[in-house]
């Protein structure tokens, strides 16, 4: 817990989403916010940002979700990486070529973030399921990252990903 930030009894942790579909991210994102995410930014430096409160026994923990495009400004994404406390590196099951960019994406991510965070793969599950839910685990095992899927027809999952990626950031030494 030595990377957390106590403010009053309350936990705060940044989180990165990352992938090469913004506005699947920014959609599954803003799903799940308890706050509205800042539309007017998207669309001029490929991130945006919102903030989700998760409850862990009895702590409450506020997470600072910046999501960040992949195609748009490679020299902003460092700013937006540093002082993570995790992250989220999502892939759409139906498109192999965001599948293939997972690990560049993961190593830029470890290079900038300079230690070592939790870290997790979600599969994103549309209609179009190319990729194997094996092939994600394996590529996940062989990455050391955390598998989660989330279907679109069950967006409460996102709610899961985000409490369980929480207690492996509460648990890490």
């Amino acid at each position: 817990m030595s990377l957390c930030k106590m403010t009053s009894d309350k936990l705060n942790f940044k989180i990165c989403m990352i992938g090469t579909n913004f506005h699947l991210i920014q959609h599954l994102g803003r799903l799940t916010a308890d706050s509205t995410f800042k539309i007017d930014y998207s669309s001029t430096v490929g991130s945006d940002f919102g903030l989700k409160t998760v409850k862990i026994r009895s702590t409450e923990v506020k997470l600072k979700i910046y999501i960040v495009s992949r195609a748009k400004y490679k020299a902003l994404r460092s700013m937006y990486y540093q002082g993570a406390h995790g992250c989220l590196i999502f892939y759409d099951k139906g498109d192999l070529d965001s599948f293939k960019k997972v690990e560049e994406l993961c190593h830029e991510f470890q290079e900038i973030q300079g230690k070592l965070v939790p870290i997790g793969l979600v599969a994103v599950n549309g209609n179009n399921k190319s990729i194997s839910s094996e092939e994600g685990q394996q590529l996940a095992k062989t990455l050391n990252l955390h598998y989660f899927e989330c279907p679109l027809s069950d967006l409460s999952q996102m709610d899961l990903i985000f409490t369980r990626l929480t207690e492996l950031i509460l648990t890490q030494d």
